[in-house]
């Protein structure tokens, strides 16, 4: 009887969560249920917490991804999107690439929040020239466009030396890529 009990004591645990969630975010069940979930087995005092918690996460997974954050437009709109290859990407877009920023995943989510008010559908956005201007003030605006003439290279470093340059990219809030990019230009000049 003990562990019919704490499984109906759980489930109502949970339930409470969630319509606590409910009140406070309108969100799908499934990502309800993910924050409910991670609030309950990590012993989080509030949702808000589980939720920083999870957005803490997410962050750096999205920051590991280096590439560019691209502004293309085609047919009287833009489209502001992620992309290793930009010129590539615009190519199969049909589009015209206007501007690139060296940027990560969480860039391209910054641009997309900073610039919803004129979201069309997905990654289309009304042609409006404030968004152009943001992407030309940016500071990791890439003036050549030539960007499918990058390489790949191989950094050999220890752990402790990779993990001091991670901190020190993060209090840039840069991805390590392109903190190390950064750098290495700014010794050469």
């Amino acid at each position: 009887m003990q562990v019919a009990h704490v499984a109906h004591r759980q489930k109502t645990c949970y339930k409470r969560t969630m319509s606590k969630i409910r009140k406070n975010i309108h969100m799908p069940d499934h990502i309800a249920k993910v924050i409910g979930d991670v609030q309950h087995d990590a012993r989080f005092s509030s949702e808000t917490a589980a939720v920083v918690a999870l957005l803490a996460g997410a962050a750096d997974r999205l920051r590991d991804a280096t590439g560019y954050v691209y502004l293309a437009r085609a047919e009287g709109k833009v489209k502001i999107g992620y992309s290793e290859n930009p010129k590539r990407r615009a190519k199969e877009l049909n589009a015209n690439l206007v501007h690139c920023l060296a940027g990560d995943r969480l860039t391209e989510l910054v641009a997309h929040i900073t610039w919803g008010r004129y979201r069309l559908t997905g990654e289309w956005f009304a042609d409006e020239k404030e968004i152009e201007a943001w992407f030309q003030t940016h500071p990791m605006l890439v003036d050549d466009l030539g960007v499918d003439q990058h390489v790949t290279i191989a950094i050999y470093m220890t752990k402790a030396e990779r993990e001091e340059i991670r901190v020190a990219a993060k209090r840039f809030g840069l991805p390590l890529a392109t903190f190390i990019r950064m750098k290495a230009l700014e010794a050469v000049r």
